[in-house]
């Protein structure tokens, strides 16, 4: 076996961790061993010392120094990892043939358990490599299931609400059917009324001919009248005439009377006078004869228009017993039609009265069948619920699985590379002894046990035993089950999404109450990353590796593209633009290339100033309800189907962010979202010039939100290891220590003193990309959407985001993917907010 150095405590390994920002933390080479060249002493059983230098003599002579230069040898060889050594038992040394048996029979057993060991893990490795094959094919069977049953699920519901729909139809014909038959019993009792109103007005018709044929009788009768008395009026004017005729010839008679006096004289005076008053009475006829004729006129005018009144009246009145003798005709055929009428109508209203009986027992059954529908799309929706909460299930248990295969990956690299790490000596009773767990691995967290021996160089009698626990799920994990034992870590690195969890199983005391006098002003924080983790206006845990998402885009095929290489596009249009001319010119096989990360799809919504949750995004209370299927997630996921669909896009899958950051160095994509810790191995592993810009928005700017994870002091711990490990994470936000954080890992200096100290050794004036990302981070609004969200299933949901990019939008398109998204989201959601309400 060869054994290699590794400077990291409790990760020995070499380890691969798994982190929330997108960051790909590994560890450093193997090293060579350390034995050439180096001197080794070593105390020799009698108290003296033997020392050995390649190739040089012992310094003993004789069997026993040919003894112990074997023993020597022999341990030299097992220290280097050969169990396969034995030491002479035969020796001549009494002494040392009694080492060399114990020393045998120790190696002998260490052997064995190595083996066992070695062959378990062998075991470990073929089981999850067997089980992540089965639960594949589960999952993949439990996708199918699931989505059958949320098809039938969803014609459930279908059927529930066409049957709703029919019963409602159903009530309103019913309800119809029994207002026609009370039309039409009331159209019968009116057509009875109309009937008998016929029969009356056949009757008053009869009547009025009655009446109109003695009218006419009567006016024959005056209009005879009225003919007698004109002829009565003839008669006087006859006789009138002959009185003007009398009175004329009395006139003369008196005028010659007159004459005849005269020529009388005296004797004929007296007759004179006669003669005289004869002819003024003939005058005075005369004149009575005039008004008599005028008068007789008058009333034969008057006569005259009386009859023609009278022939005229009579003319109407045939014409009324001719129109009377037709509306009777008309009356009585009405009263017959009227008759059979309202026979047809009582016929109609009894059968009405049937039909209406019969909707309102075919309502009642349909009504059975919607409840029985209702009950099939309830029980189908929780098969829907069931299947889909299996599916997530398998999603994290074959992420597990992938978990524990590393982890025998890991045992079995152990076995390889042998090395017993070793307890660091310096514990008394005066030493505050800190147990920190955390994610890092490789060089970060050689970094991290630099930081801590600088610490206990100044430190006055604290020491730190660090521990990596391979990823951010596992220390995450592994802390919240120490902290319910009762036997918690003093400090625990926690990923930015396990905040709500953190808050809410009070295992933690809030940094700002344990934090020495004067030992950090938290003011002096970057106020992104301060505003994410404070609760209540108290900084609960200290920010420790802080990052976003950039663009990172290749300069050289900007270029050659005829894009401005200094000018990264900022927008989703503009990202396709430039996607664009990069393939039509031949550049680049795709534009673009991002994982299938949820972390991008939060910041998306940041940017557009939407909470991914209600109650202020999960910050004054336990959220329910989720905005997945809201207008911001259509835009992004829009974008995303739109790049890929059009052959603009690659998507590597899943949190593959190594995948995508190969596609970008192997020149097929020209651009890459990833994010800023990455930025030194996407720089260094280039072989152009890479460019960094802002994270593209959908259109207008509001800011990102920071990932990575922050230190938690556990609330188990005694008030001395808390304000130990206070005072050990207010030295680690010192500008000193973050300016050399950021420079060695690429997370982001969280204090604004180690900014001005990196500005003035001019560290961004020659590392521009580290500085796009400080000023996109420090151009961020304060929002309770940019504050970034909190979940209680923070992880799970991002499980579920990533799976619909795969499953669930490409089956059913964008806006009912992200509706059936939202629904399993919100599914979690309540569950948590459930089982924290209860206390499970």
């Amino acid at each position: 076996m060869e054994r290699h150095d590794d400077r990291s405590r409790g990760n020995s390994n070499g380890v691969t961790s798994e982190h929330g920002d997108g960051a790909d933390h590994r560890s450093s080479g193997s090293n060579e061993p350390d034995h050439g060249g180096e001197t080794t002493r070593r105390t020799e059983p009698d108290g003296g010392s033997a020392t050995r230098h390649d190739g040089s003599e012992p310094i003993h002579s004789g069997a026993a120094d040919a003894d112990l230069e074997h023993v020597l040898d022999v341990v030299s060889r097992c220290a280097d990892g050969d169990l396969t050594v034995r030491m002479n038992e035969d020796a001549d040394d009494e002494t040392v043939a009694a080492i060399a048996t114990e020393f045998n029979q120790l190696v002998e057993t260490f052997a064995e358990t190595i083996s066992d060991v070695d062959e378990f893990g062998d075991q470990v490795v073929g089981a999850t490599e067997h089980v992540d094959s089965r639960v594949s094919d589960v999952k993949a069977t439990s996708k199918d299931v699931s989505s059958s049953v949320s098809r039938i699920s969803s014609g459930a519901s279908d059927q529930h609400e066409r049957i709703d729909t029919a019963t409602k139809e159903l009530q309103n014909l019913s309800a119809a059917t029994e207002e026609v038959a009370s039309s039409a019993e009331e159209a019968a009792a009116t057509a009875q009324n109309v009937a008998d109103r016929g029969q009356d007005g056949r009757e008053a018709a009869t009547s009025a001919l009655e009446e109109l044929d003695t009218i006419e009788e009567r006016t024959e009768h005056a209009l005879e009248t009225v003919e007698r008395l004109d002829d009565r009026i003839s008669e006087v004017e006859s006789i009138v005439g002959l009185i003007r005729d009398i009175a004329d010839e009395t006139n003369l008679l008196a005028l010659n009377a007159s004459i005849q006096a005269a020529q009388a004289g005296e004797e004929g005076a007296g007759f004179g006078v006669v003669a005289t008053e004869v002819k003024n009475l003939a005058e005075e006829a005369h004149e009575a004869t005039e008004d008599i004729e005028a008068s007789i006129g008058e009333i034969r005018a008057e006569a005259d228009e009386t009859v023609s009144e009278i022939e005229a009246t009579h003319e109407r009145v045939n014409n009324g017993v001719e129109t009377a003798e037709t509306a009777l005709e008309a009356f009585t055929d009405l009263v017959d039609d009227i008759e059979e009428t309202t026979v047809g109508v009582k016929e109609i209203s009894d059968a009405t009265d049937d039909q209406a009986a019969s909707v309102e027992e075919i309502v009642s059954m349909v009504e059975g069948i919607a409840d029985i529908s209702d009950e099939t799309a309830t029980k189908a929706e929780a098969v829907t619920v069931a299947a889909q909460e299996q599916t997530t299930s398998l999603t994290e248990v074959s992420a597990s699985v992938s978990s524990l295969e590393e982890r025998a990956t890991m045992l079995d690299s152990i076995l390889d590379t042998y090395e017993v790490s070793t307890t660091r000596a310096g514990s008394d009773g005066d030493t505050t002894v800190l147990e920190f767990w955390h994610a890092m691995g490789g060089d970060k967290g050689l970094l991290i046990d630099d930081l801590i021996d600088e610490f206990e160089d100044q430190a006055d009698g604290i020491r730190i035993e660090a521990r990596s626990k391979g990823s951010y799920r596992g220390t995450f994990d592994s802390t919240l089950a120490a902290i319910d034992r009762g036997s918690p870590p003093t400090i625990a690195q926690l990923y930015e999404i396990g905040t709500k969890r953190a808050l809410d199983s009070n295992g933690f005391v809030p940094l700002e109450r344990v934090l020495p006098n004067r030992a950090l002003d938290v003011t002096d924080l970057l106020d992104p990353v301060l505003e994410y983790y404070q609760h209540d206006g108290q900084l609960y845990s200290m920010p420790f590796n802080s990052s976003t998402p950039v663009l990172y885009y290749n300069k050289d095929a900007f270029d050659r593209a005829g894009l401005r290489s200094n000018a990264p596009p900022r927008t989703f249009s503009a990202v396709r633009d430039a996607s664009e001319q990069l393939v039509d010119a031949g550049i680049t096989d795709v534009g673009i290339t991002f994982a299938n990360y949820s972390w991008f799809i939060e910041q998306w919504f940041a940017q557009q100033n939407q909470p991914l949750v209600d109650a202020n995004n999960g910050r004054n209370g336990t959220p329910t309800e989720a905005s997945l299927d809201s207008e911001a997630g259509r835009t992004i996921y829009e974008w995303i189907t739109g790049l890929e669909n059009d052959g603009l896009y690659h998507n590597p899958g899943i949190e593959a962010r190594s995948k995508a950051k190969d596609a970008f160095h192997d020149g097929t994509a020209g651009m890459l979202i990833g994010s800023t810790s990455s930025l030194t191995s996407v720089v260094g592993n280039a072989d152009f010039e890479v460019g960094t810009g802002y994270f593209p928005v959908p259109n207008d700017r509001h800011g990102v939100v920071v990932g990575g994870g922050s230190l938690w002091i556990t609330a188990d711990s005694t008030t001395e290891e808390q304000r130990a490990a206070a005072e050990f994470l207010a030295w680690l936000a010192q500008p000193e220590q973050q300016a050399r954080w950021h420079k060695e890992t690429g997370y982001f200096p969280i204090h604004d003193g180690a900014i001005d100290e990196l500005r003035a050794d001019g560290w961004f004036r020659d590392n521009p990309g580290h500085e796009t990302a400080i000023e996109q981070l420090l151009d961020s609004e304060s929002s309770p959407a940019t504050n970034g969200a909190r979940m209680g299933p923070f992880n799970t949901v991002r499980t579920l985001v990533a799976e619909a990019y795969v499953d669930t939008i490409p089956e059913f398109g964008v806006e009912d993917g992200l509706g059936r998204l939202n629904d399993q989201v919100e599914l979690q959601l309540r569950r948590y907010r459930d089982e924290t309400l209860t206390g499970r």
